[in-house]
């Protein structure tokens, strides 16, 4: 995980941003410190914080602001200056939309339950998340790993019985009920 020396305090970052809970939005505070006071004030104080830095490949964009000349993820200084230490472990958005940063959509969890809330990838055909077609069998195959086991790998005749066993065995292994949603 991401090493937090180095890092602004949250203290100092309470000092440069204001943090709303329901919407997510961090916004900028005005500054009388600086030597160019009026140029900052004038052009950013109160203004919404950050940009939507651009997704790569299949993942989800998030938003980055820079403090003190260094980008840092708006939901990681977020967790800061709400929770008083930069977090330790992956800050996972519950709804998979990585730009919704109200604090009841962030969770600190462990990279593997980070990885139990996960989007459908793109290139899924079958339309469920570890379910899909086995054209030499002619049946539909439904698997699931847990950590680095493999827990499910069962063949069915029925689309929906092997969607059934897969969802069982996410269940059964604490998946969180967004696992496989639509890829925003």
């Amino acid at each position: 995980m991401k090493n937090t020396e180095n890092l602004p305090t949250a203290q100092r970052l309470r000092e440069l941003l204001t943090y709303d809970p329901d919407t997510g939005v961090l916004t900028w505070k005005r500054r009388d410190n600086l030597h160019h006071k009026d140029r900052f004030n004038s052009k950013y104080a109160g203004k919404e914080a950050g940009c939507v830095a651009s997704s790569m490949g299949n993942r989800q964009p998030y938003i980055k602001v820079r403090i003190d000349n260094r980008l840092q993820q708006a939901h990681r200084v977020i967790w800061c200056m709400t929770h008083g230490v930069w977090p330790t472990q992956p800050i996972d958005h519950v709804n998979g939309i990585g730009t919704d940063n109200r604090l009841d959509n962030l969770r600190a969890v462990s990279a593997q339950d980070n990885s139990r809330n996960r989007p459908m990838n793109c290139n899924n055909r079958s339309g469920v998340i570890g379910v899909h077609w086995d054209s030499n069998r002619e049946c539909w195959v439904a698997s699931l790993k847990s950590g680095y086991e493999k827990v499910l790998q069962k063949r069915f005749d029925c689309f929906l019985d092997a969607v059934a066993a897969r969802k069982s065995a996410e269940n059964k292994y604490g998946f969180h009920p967004n696992h496989g949603r639509a890829a925003a």
